[in-house]
């Protein structure tokens, strides 16, 4: 009978053990799958972050243009540009002064 209990003793504690280590391998899925997700997040979120800044510097930057480009400066800069034109086209083959 005591040889009985006992290796029902011994087969109730590997199965303990076992549940155990199934347990903990199961947790640290669990903790390496949730960092991974936390990773991803952050990632994500630095991105949205980064894009957010830069489309607002765009903005910023095209509403100081808009509020110091003089109308003199826009016409000055259309001529400088009509100019460059110009001046490639004459410099391009086939073209002669």
């Amino acid at each position: 009978m005591a040889r009985i209990r006992a290796d029902a003793r011994d087969r109730a504690e590997a199965e303990r053990n076992h549940i155990l280590a199934d347990a903990a391998s199961a947790a640290e899925r669990i903790r390496n799958d949730a960092r991974s997700a936390v990773d991803q997040e952050l990632r994500r979120a630095r991105e949205d972050l980064r894009r957010e800044a830069a489309e607002l510097a765009v903005e910023l930057a095209a509403e100081a243009l808009r509020s110091r480009v003089t109308d003199a400066d826009r016409s000055r800069l259309v001529d400088e540009f009509i100019q460059t034109i110009e001046r490639s086209g004459d410099a391009a083959p086939g073209r002669g002064a």
